[in-house]
């Protein structure tokens, strides 16, 4: 049978590996490009199959009894950054949508095709922006969670550096 420090090494690892494929995720799809609605919202739906496995994890090792301070805080934490990653994405994709709809027709004289164009080119612009922000933003607090620092206190510094604002 094994002992309590086997099963929490054991979970340790299941929480950490969890975490380290949300973030092979995050660094994909930073990396592509592609900024559509389909695109985001394949991503976010794969965020929020991290979050809840992240939160049965938490209430695995909290509900076993065996768990350390240290580790039901690392299962805390990496669904935090995971939570917060789901409401970041879900704000870029409604905030793509509302500039899609947004989009006022121009009057008589004006090239339609030309405007609508500069306009996809804007849009697309800002949604790239608040993506490469987000990205920054949970890049970085990773850093200062695994580096020790207390989460709360981690997301304040991390906003600060990185300009992320929600």
């Amino acid at each position: 049978m094994p002992t309590n420090d086997e099963i929490n090494a054991r979970l340790a690892r299941v929480i950490d590996d969890g975490f380290n494929f949300f973030n092979q995720e995050l660094n994909t799809f930073h990396a592509n490009a592609n900024n559509d609605k389909g695109t985001i919202s394949t991503f976010l739906n794969r965020v929020s199959q991290y979050s809840m496995l992240l939160w049965g994890y938490e209430n695995v090792v909290k509900s076993l009894g065996t768990a350390s301070a240290d580790l039901i805080n690392r299962a805390g934490q990496a669904r935090g950054i995971v939570d917060g990653t789901q409401r970041q994405v879900q704000g870029l994709l409604n905030q793509l949508s509302q500039a899609q709809y947004s989009y006022q027709m121009p009057t008589v004289g004006h090239n339609a095709v030309q405007d609508w164009g500069t306009y996809q080119t804007t849009v697309m612009a800002e949604v790239m922006a608040k993506r490469q922000q987000m990205f920054n933003y949970t890049n970085r607090l990773r850093e200062l969670t695994q580096g020790g620092i207390p989460f709360l206190q981690a997301q304040l510094i991390a906003r600060q550096e990185t300009g992320y604002t929600g």
